[in-house]
């Protein structure tokens, strides 16, 4: 027998897999139309469960990979969410590769700001709560310190430093900066007391990373070999363990060339893996990396042994960033092609899409909890729900009406509808 609760699942999930243009319960094509008939062509698949023991998460069966609906475009005067599980929508600018980071807590998510370089938002309530510079380019790289104190920067037109601003107060706090450096990328250490800056020289020697306190005093310095420099660097979940990834200077267009494993108190090479790749993040043990690589799809890789363990590949175009969930089962990727794809850890198997851009979509990053997602893309920042009560919820707050029982007993093959 259907209970109430796996009906309203169902629906969900019914709904997520038609890959229609009708938001999870909304009024479109006659009520809900397709929705109910996605619904029946996913309990046609079997795929009616949706439970782990104790907590629910958004996932079909693992041999079901899903499209969530790709919605219509939402004004950038009033972005509100509209379609798939997304608990909202924010502006960003349009035509600028748009970096975004959730707060720890969950409640904000700060994201490349118009005319400066980056804005907090509250999730919850859709309202910018504070801005980071004034009349001052927008960032492209961003990433918040674990305690949810500290937001580190780069911005497109202030090339020359990483800046590092408290979140509370939008105030500057320091600046890396250092002759002949360019920033590419910077991350928190995970007790949040370093911060890893990675870029290139301005003209000829090699890229470095500098790894600064708090305060943005040197800590330690890694150097990259001749004519090679990082685009991209993660710190290890021990904190003890740089990842870099590598591009060769000099080139009339940037190839990636490599992903390298720095101890970097000593600064020797921990490991080398032959990884194109241009993003890099990894798993909470650290026994994994999973790489974005330039049109190539992603990898993962073992971190004892080197060994490439899988593939992903799904992405029409190259993967613009990759994460991997706070609990290590899910990695998640985005794409010039528009898309956010989900991916089992362990295997690579693709389980979700999550569509809604039609540009490109730059950033990502998961909430401390792994209930959410933050996208952000050409114009929009979207935050997207992966906690099936979270979905539930979202669509009853989207329910146009009730089911009659001639549909409960088309769609649900019930003789009445769930009380």
């Amino acid at each position: 027998m259907t209970t109430a609760v796996e009906y309203r699942t169902t629906l969900v999930l019914g709904a997520a897999a038609a890959g229609a243009a009708c938001a999870l319960i909304t009024d479109c094509a006659e009520g809900l139309g397709i929705a109910f008939q996605a619904l029946a062509d996913l309990l046609a698949r079997g795929g009616v469960a949706a439970f782990d023991t104790g907590r629910r998460v958004l996932g079909p069966p693992a041999e079901l990979p899903v499209d969530v609906a790709e919605p219509a475009n939402p004004t950038a005067d009033q972005p509100e969410p509209t379609g798939g599980a997304e608990w909202a929508n924010l502006p960003t600018p349009e035509l600028v590769q748009t970096a975004v980071a959730f707060t720890p807590d969950g409640d904000s998510v700060v994201a490349t700001g118009d005319g400066v370089p980056a804005v907090a938002w509250d999730v919850d309530e859709r309202a910018s709560r504070q801005r980071f510079g004034i009349d001052e380019g927008p960032a492209w790289e961003i990433d918040v310190s674990p305690d949810g104190d500290l937001v580190a920067t780069i911005g497109f037109e202030d090339t020359a430093r990483a800046r590092v601003w408290d979140r509370h107060s939008g105030y500057e706090v320091f600046t890396v900066e250092q002759d002949n450096f360019r920033p590419e990328a910077l991350a928190w250490s995970p007790d949040g007391s370093l911060l890893a800056v990675a870029g290139n020289p301005a003209e000829g020697a090699s890229g470095r990373t500098l790894v600064v306190d708090r305060s943005g005093r040197p800590v330690a310095e890694v150097v990259e070999d001749d004519d090679f420099h990082p685009v991209e660097v993660e710190f290890s979940p021990d904190g003890q363990w740089l990842v870099t990834g590598l591009a060769q200077l000099n080139r009339e267009f940037q190839i990636v060339d490599g992903v390298r494993l720095w101890d970097w108190g000593s600064g020797e090479v921990l490991m080398d893996l032959p990884a194109y790749a241009h993003q890099v993040a990894v798993d909470p043990t650290g026994r994994r990396i999973v790489t974005g690589e330039v049109g190539l799809g992603g990898s993962i890789w073992d971190v004892a042994t080197g060994e490439q363990l899988a593939t992903l590949t799904g992405h029409n175009g190259d993967i613009t960033d990759v994460a991997f969930s706070p609990d290590g089962n899910t990695i998640a990727t985005s794409g010039t092609d528009g898309t956010v794809r989900l991916w089992v850890a362990e295997s690579g198997t693709e389980r979700l899409v999550l569509r809604g851009d039609d540009g490109p979509i730059w950033s990502l990053d998961f909430d401390d909890e792994g209930d959410r997602l933050v996208s952000g893309g050409d114009g929009m920042t979207r935050v997207w729900a992966l906690d099936l009560d979270d979905l539930v919820g979202i669509a009853q707050s989207r329910l146009t009406r009730s089911l009659t029982d001639d549909e409960c007993r088309q769609y649900l093959h019930v003789e009445a509808c769930p009380s």
